[in-house]
């Protein structure tokens, strides 16, 4: 196993990829500890302590307890992921027109996708202040 790992990183390509993830890594621990602006984070840890806020936090891996920049995680642009793919489904003409042009349709989509990650991500980050801020 050991002569997989150094000869994993002889090779330029995947030594890239293993540094990239591993910045990736480091970039989500160190946005997980900033608190979001204007919060008060010793009331927010009282409220924390109740048991529903500990699951929450659990999935959210564990940005949620101090609320962090990054406590809402992937779930918005999953969420739009799958509403986009669901208008694609005769809903939307211009969707479904869209997903049948190859990848320039597939580019307007994930464009769409993005746009749709940032308004998700909007009101979901309003109900986590106005619920968990005391």
């Amino acid at each position: 196993m050991l002569s997989t790992m150094k000869n994993a990183f002889k090779v330029k390509d995947i030594r890239n990829k293993i540094f990239f993830t591993l910045m990736v890594l480091v970039v989500f621990r160190i946005g997980s500890y900033i608190t979001v602006p204007g919060v008060n984070a010793k009331a927010l840890q009282s409220v924390a302590s109740s048991g529903l806020v500990s699951i929450l936090n659990m999935f959210s891996g564990g940005g949620l307890t101090n609320y962090s920049i990054f406590a809402m995680g992937v779930s918005p642009y999953i969420t739009a992921q799958i509403v986009i793919q669901l208008l694609q489904m005769d809903i939307v003409p211009r969707y479904v027109e869209w997903s049948k042009q190859g990848e320039v349709g597939r580019r307007k989509l994930n464009q769409h996708t993005r746009y749709l990650t940032i308004i998700l991500r909007s009101f979901n980050q309003l109900g986590l202040r106005l619920g968990l801020t005391p």
